[in-house]
Formats: C-alpha cells, structure tokens, sequence
C-alpha cells in the first residue's frame, strides 16, 4: 500500500487535490493508519514474547546455589534493624531458586528484632499470639544453623514511653515472646535490651528470672556471650536505683565476656549535676573481671567511671562515649587527683575508643599492651594543643612507642587550619587515620629531630595505610592535592611522601563529617 505515483506532482506543489482525488486520498490515509495500528499492536505482542525469551534466558537463573547465597549475605540491612526480616522474606519470595538460596545462606537468620508489644497481660488471644510468634521465631533462627544467634528487643520507633505504670499494661521490656527465648529457646550469643528506665529492667530481670525457675538447666540468658542495655533519652525518667550493691538492677547481670552500656544522659536521669557526679553504678566486680570487651556511653561526668575501670583486669578492648561531654577534668576531685600519680592499668587492654569528648581519661589510665588508640575529639580550639599533648603523654607513659600499630585522631580543630601533632616516633604504627573536617594539613616532628628534606622518616617507618580523611582546601598546605588546574593523581601523591616504604594513600574530599566518617569507621 504505496502513495500513488499518479498523485506525485501534488507533492511538488501547492495545489489542492479535485474532490475525488481528495475522497480517495483520505481513504488511502486511513487504511494506511489503520496499518500502521496493526503494526504497532503486532510489534507490541512481539515485544512481550521477547520479553518472555530473555526472562527464561536471563543469567540470573543459571547463577549457581553458592553464588546466590554469597550475594545474599551482603543483603543491605535497614539502619537501626540489623537483622530486619523484611528484607530476607523480600528476597526468599523472587522464586523457588531464590527461596532454596536464602534458606542456604545460614547468616540471612542470624537475628531476630521484636518491638514491644501492647497486649494486656491477662489477654488470652494474646497469649496464643505469642505461642505462635514463639514457634515462628525458633523456626527462623533454626535456620542459621550453628552461626551465632542475635536478639534485639527494641523500642517502638514512634518514640512513646513505656506504659508498664498502667497496671493493664504490660511493660516493654517484658515481651513474652523474647522472655521465652532467652529462658528455653535456641543458644544465643548476643542480646541487646532497650529500655526506659531502671524500673523496666528491674522487671526485665524479674521475668526473665521467673521464667527459667522451672527449668532444669542454665537459661539462655545466663549463657549469653555479649548483652548490651540501652538506656533512651525519650523523656526524663529518673534514675532510682538503689544504693544498696546487693538489690542493684546490675547484682544479677548474666556473666558475659562482652558488655555494652548506653547510660541515660544526665540531663535527664539527674534533678542536678551533683546527683549524676555521686552516682555510683553497683556492677559487681566478679562481672566486670571476666569481660574481654567493655563499651559505654557515660554523660555523667567525675570520676565514678574509675570505680568500674579498676575491676576490669581481663579487658581487652574498651570504648567509651562520651557525647561531648568530659571526665576526669576536675582539678579539685580527690579520686581524679590520686589516679594521676596512680593511674588504673589495664595491663590486657589491646584496644582503646574515645568517642566525641575531652580525654582527660588518657591521664589517669595506662595500657601497656596496647596496639590501637582510636580517639574522636570534642574539644574547643584553645585546648587543641593540650588534647594532642595528652595523647603524645599517654603513649609515653604507657611505653607503647615500639608497640602502637593503629592510630585515629579525628576532628581535631586549628586556629590556623593545620594542626602540629607532636607523637613520638611510632616504629611499630602501621595504620594512621587522620580525619578532621576543619584541617587543611598537618604537621609531625619527632622531639630533638628535624626535616633534612631525606625521603627517610624516623617517625613511621612502618606505616602501611595512611588515611588523610576530609581534609580541606589550603592554598598553604597540601597545595598540589588541593590544585584546581590539575589533578594528581593517588599514585603521584604516594611517590612523594617522604616515607621510603610501600604506602597507602588515600584522599577523600570534604564531606559531612558523620556521613563520610559512616564509611571509614568499622567494627574491628
């Protein structure tokens, strides 16, 4: 069906067709777009049969069983929810391949995370509902086979207090279904409990202690490895434990090897700051003995943390928050004066973590088995110079020169955008991340030692990875990393330094320092 050539000099002019020209051309026109409809319609059932082709044909379905369960453990997890089901139960439902995959891949049922539920405690239907989701959570975590298993009892995200003061009311830490768990189920190695206020995990620990009476044997939650107890800043709730060491909501803590504590902040567990600096947390010391790994978020300032810290003789890792706040910075405080001519030795500790705040703890404490010093400042500019002071003392004093092997400084602040770092020389240091937003550069120097312009370093010899996070741009300083006109590259920069061994170098522009920092911190 083709235009007629009888019509072809119409297209050459301007001329109107006669009548019947134009009733046959309309007719043409018409048959040709009904064509064309045709056409169009065939070519769209012929795209949905190649679709089905390349659906049967696509390389997903011939992916091996192992690499799918590789792939499947590298799922994203959803922040705050390490362990969601959601994206698991996304992920089995794709297909039968699928499914078989993820049942496969043991890490995907690793953990479980309950929020609290709001059923009444009489409640009969809601008695059988958590018989059910009991099953259900066994099941899961069956999955996993011999991998270590992890609970979490969070709070609900709406960010509501706990309701437990209603006596129709169950409280949230008191979850049926969890306390079931770790009373009879499946060995688990790790538990983390959020809570509100010391009255819940008052009742925590009593339902839990009520649930495993009957049993013959040690409950679960008696042989967990790592428990962590999260205090929330929701609203003020203050703290009310007793002052008695034998009724403590910490007498009867399971005899883990590695504790996390998420104290509340003193704002709002304290009427005043002098009640948050006498509060003394009653944590046995047999408990503190045996724990390898010891993290805390501690806002309450003095120099009670000490009394935790002396009975941690088998601590070989310690992290502590401090959430811009500062401890051990009293020049009037006997306790602080004394551990500054006497400081706590933890002769086991290998790994040390100060986490946005003063350090004024490097003073009173000595690690001389330690070989990574991670330290995220909070100080104002004017005690800069005393904070990295500090740091250079610590290490001295700790006579970890020879043995230091990892060392984080982060968001050091300079008057005039590049920061002195006066270390010792570190022969042993293998890894050096410095990562500050407001830095533009910095400079090293070994006391009694100068820069003859030699490509040797007497203070890192052994450096590996050397990691300039978020530096700033300087028209004074690293003026060739920074240069608008040309980019060097990681290669060229990495030839320059003046270390005369094998180097990593990496340069990360400006970016928001929690985002940027998200990436580079990992869990060791």
């Amino acid at each position: 069906m083709v235009f007629p050539s009888a019509f072809a000099t119409l297209l050459t002019s301007n001329d109107p067709p006669g009548e019947l020209n134009a009733s046959y051309l309309n007719e043409l026109a018409a048959s040709l777009s009904a064509a064309i409809d045709e056409a169009l319609e065939k070519v769209k059932d012929l795209e949905q049969e190649l679709k089905k082709c390349r659906t049967v044909l696509s390389p997903a379905r011939r992916l091996p069983q192992e690499i799918l369960c590789e792939i499947f453990s590298l799922v994203p997890l959803v922040e705050g929810n390490e362990e969601d089901p959601a994206d698991v139960t996304v992920v089995s439902l794709v297909s039968r391949a699928w499914r078989e995959a993820a049942l496969n891949t043991h890490s995907l049922w690793q953990g479980l995370v309950f929020t609290p539920c709001r059923c009444v405690a009489s409640d009969i239907k809601g008695s059988h509902y958590h018989a059910t989701e009991y099953e259900k959570a066994q099941s899961w975590l069956s999955r996993s086979g011999a991998l270590p298993k992890t609970v979490r009892l969070e709070r609900n995200p709406d960010g509501t207090r706990c309701m437990c003061q209603d006596p129709g009311r169950r409280c949230e830490s008191t979850h049926p279904t969890v306390v079931k768990l770790l009373a009879e189920g499946p060995p688990i190695d790790e538990f983390t409990l959020h809570v509100t206020s010391t009255s819940c995990f008052r009742k925590w620990m009593a339902s839990v202690t009520s649930a495993g009476q009957n049993l013959a044997r040690r409950t679960r939650w008696e042989k967990l490895r790592c428990f962590s107890l999260v205090f929330h800043d929701i609203d003020r709730q203050l703290w009310d434990d007793t002052t008695d060491p034998n009724l403590s909501i910490f007498a009867n803590l399971p005899s883990v090897t590695e504790f996390h504590l998420n104290l509340p902040s003193m704002e709002r567990a304290f009427e005043d700051e002098d009640d948050a600096l006498s509060c003394s947390l009653h944590i046995p010391a047999p408990f503190l003995n045996g724990l390898g790994i010891f993290v805390i978020r501690w806002e309450w300032g003095g120099s009670r943390l000490a009394e935790l810290l002396v009975h941690c003789i088998n601590l070989e890792s310690f992290t502590l928050e401090l959430d811009e706040t500062e401890v051990f910075s009293s020049f009037s405080d006997p306790v602080t004066l004394a551990l500054r001519v006497s400081p706590i030795e933890l002769g086991n500790l290998k790994e040390l973590r100060i986490r946005r705040g003063n350090i004024h703890i490097l003073e009173v404490l000595k690690a001389p088995s330690l070989h990574t010093l991670d330290i995220e400042f909070s100080v104002p500019i004017p005690q800069t110079w005393d904070a990295v002071q500090r740091v250079d003392k610590f290490i001295t004093s700790s006579k970890i020169e020879s043995t230091l092997q990892t060392l984080r400084l982060c968001e050091l602040l300079a008057s005039q955008s590049s920061v002195y770092l006066p270390l010792p020389a570190l022969p042993a240091l293998r890894h050096l991340v410095l990562d500050s937003t407001g830095v533009a550069g910095y400079h090293f120097a070994v006391k009694g030692w100068f820069d003859d312009g030699s490509r040797k370093h007497p203070q890192f010899p052994s450096l590996a990875h050397l990691e300039l996070l978020n530096l700033q741009r300087s028209k004074r300083t690293l003026q060739k990393e920074v240069s608008d006109e040309v980019v060097y590259s990681e290669g060229t920069l990495q030839s320059e330094l003046l270390s005369g061994k094998d180097v990593f170098l990496r340069l990360v522009q400006n970016e928001e320092y929690e985002t940027s920092r998200t990436w580079y911190v990992q869990k060791e």
